[in-house]
């Protein structure tokens, strides 16, 4: 595989060249893993690891949970949630927003 630099110094470039399709390396499918339990999975599973058909697909998923929510009822009850650094009570509070089952597993480091 040949790789190619590109500089780029004006803005107008850039947003040119990140929407230039022939700009874009393909990536290869990852191969799933037992679901939640591996990077592979979480690669073959999620938008940012997706290209294409199946990033938009994805990606429509997402916007659409994160629509239903209430941006300021979030900030209000991340402000209020006790106890941790602001980044703990931040994603534990969209994760139980998001109805996720165990919110303390996101937090584990």
């Amino acid at each position: 595989m040949t790789h190619t630099t590109h500089a780029f110094d004006r803005f107008e470039d850039i947003l040119s060249a990140l929407a230039d399709p022939a700009l874009v390396p393909e990536r290869p499918a990852a191969a799933a893993g037992p679901p939640g339990a591996s990077v592979a999975w979480l690669r073959a599973t999620v938008a940012r690891f997706s290209h294409g058909e199946p990033h938009r697909r994805r990606r429509a998923l997402v916007e659409a949970e994160l629509a239903r929510l209430e941006p300021e009822s979030l900030r209000q009850a991340a402000a209020a949630a006790p106890g941790g650094a602001a980044r703990v009570r931040v994603v534990r509070t969209l994760a139980e927003a998001l109805g996720c089952r165990s919110p303390q597993l996101w937090l584990r480091r």
